[in-house]
């Protein structure tokens, strides 16, 4: 029987193969994996749900046909009516580790149809530091029907969302129908 012997120049080409094969597989089994698709996070009015970093909680929502709200600078009452359905609804949120805000709200009815506020008020992209509060009145004009009941979608920044992303939906199963509702400015607090 004979034995069969490598020369070292085979030995050392081995070893290198070996080596190459070893860090390419802790390479792979330290690699990030990041999720390809967005993530629901889901809750009720008047829970807290944290999504995007931000913790936020739905206090109460109105419809009506008439809003009021003072304006910052001159100090007068503005009035508001509409044909169709005020759908105001009151938003707290705080930093989650980080200052954050909810950047984009959206609201969807029982349909499924899906609305964006009103931009006859806008509302303020108003940071929270981490453990401080911020409330807001968030204000759609939607069809009567759409004022009853639905989900407060709150959606990342921008149409260019970066994967992992976080989509929070809160859902609002009771709308408080009322003659007018006095839009409160986004101030410190819970709402």
């Amino acid at each position: 029987m004979s034995r069969r012997r490598y020369t070292p120049g085979a030995v050392g080409t081995g070893v290198a193969l070996l080596g190459v094969v070893l860090l390419a597989g802790v390479q792979e089994a330290n690699r990030e994996v990041i999720p390809t698709v967005a993530t629901t996070i889901r809750g009720t009015a008047g829970e807290e749900v944290t999504a995007g970093g931000t913790v936020v909680e739905v206090g109460e929502a109105w419809s009506t046909t008439v809003v009021e709200q003072t304006d910052d600078i001159t100090d007068e009452v503005e009035r508001a009516e509409t044909p169709v359905s005020w759908l105001v609804v009151r938003v707290s949120w705080s930093g989650q580790r980080e200052p954050s805000a909810v950047p984009q709200y959206a609201w969807r009815d029982a349909d499924g149809v899906e609305y964006s506020p009103s931009d006859r008020y806008g509302f303020r992209y108003q940071e929270a530091q981490p453990g401080e509060w911020w409330h807001e009145d968030v204000l759609f004009e939607v069809p009567v029907a759409a004022a009853t009941a639905g989900t407060l979608r709150l959606l990342p920044e921008g149409r260019d969302w970066a994967l992992p992303m976080e989509v929070g939906e809160i859902t609002v199963p009771d709308v408080v129908a009322v003659d007018e509702v006095v839009l409160l400015p986004t101030e410190p607090g819970r709402g």
